[in-house]
């Protein structure tokens, strides 16, 4: 009995993900046709302006796009347990150019963006790929949800680890008995309580549920797997309306 209600459980997941992906890789090919076959039958009858304007929607569609295919392969990988090589990296590199990716949002919204960060920060125990994967997802995300004339920041700090692990193997491998933290803050619409357990799932767009921002609903479900094979977790605390603080902990060393 269990077993059946197993199947028809995962059957109705099955059902639901084919029909999701369906209309997200629908919606963009459309648009794209029915732009493509206007500029084709009517380009003598299109003044300069409209031309340009057909032009800007066909190359949003496209990058639409393709985020929906790249997060399908992402998640794909992910999914079917592909090993990323992890080691220990300087993480500057990823923040600042996590800054520079987003600064013509910031300053079209008028928000303020920031980091804040250790000064000497320690090695991270990462893949480089997968930490920036983390990342623009996350910040994207908030600055996406954020108001304008607000605030959105990255914190980068250490925390103390109570841990069972013999003190010698940690000294061993030159590696703290600690860990860094990065936060992702924003000021913008939030999320309730009852939909913390959400937002995580493929295809769930909590956004659906308090405003009309478009997504693919699976960035943070790349960001969740992603953490899991760093063997930690990510945690979010949010009010309504007032803004949302995404964190998770990476192991780090000193040189």
């Amino acid at each position: 009995m269990l077993k059946k209600k197993y199947n028809v459980e995962k059957n109705e997941i099955k059902d639901d993900f084919i029909s999701n992906i369906s209309h997200e890789l629908k919606s963009p090919l459309f648009n794209i046709k029915s732009f493509v076959e206007t500029l084709y039958e009517f380009y003598d009858t299109l003044n300069y302006h409209e031309h340009l304007e057909f032009l800007k929607i066909l190359i949003k569609e496209t990058n639409r796009l393709n985020r929906l295919i790249n997060d399908l392969l992402d998640l794909a990988l992910l999914e079917a347990k592909k090993k990323y090589p992890l080691s220990f990296i300087n993480i500057n590199d990823i923040l600042y150019q996590i800054l520079s990716l987003h600064y013509i949002v910031t300053k079209k919204k008028k928000i303020i963006f920031f980091l804040e960060k250790f000064t000497n920060l320690p090695l991270v125990y990462t893949n480089y790929d997968l930490l920036f994967q983390i990342l623009i997802n996350l910040v994207g995300n908030s600055l996406k949800f954020t108001f304008n004339n607000k605030v959105v920041g990255i914190r980068v700090y250490i925390i103390s680890v109570n841990t069972n692990v013999i003190k010698k193997i940690w000294q061993k491998n030159n590696i703290c008995e600690s860990k860094i933290r990065i936060e992702i803050s924003d000021s913008g619409v939030g999320i309730t309580r009852s939909n913390y357990n959400y937002i995580f799932e493929k295809f769930i767009k909590i956004e659906n549920k308090v405003h009309t921002l478009k997504g693919t609903g699976l960035g943070l479900a790349l960001v969740k797997n992603i953490i899991k094979k760093h063997e930690s977790e990510i945690f979010l605390n949010s009010e309504y309306m007032i803004g949302t603080t995404f964190w998770f902990d990476l192991i780090i060393k000193y040189t």
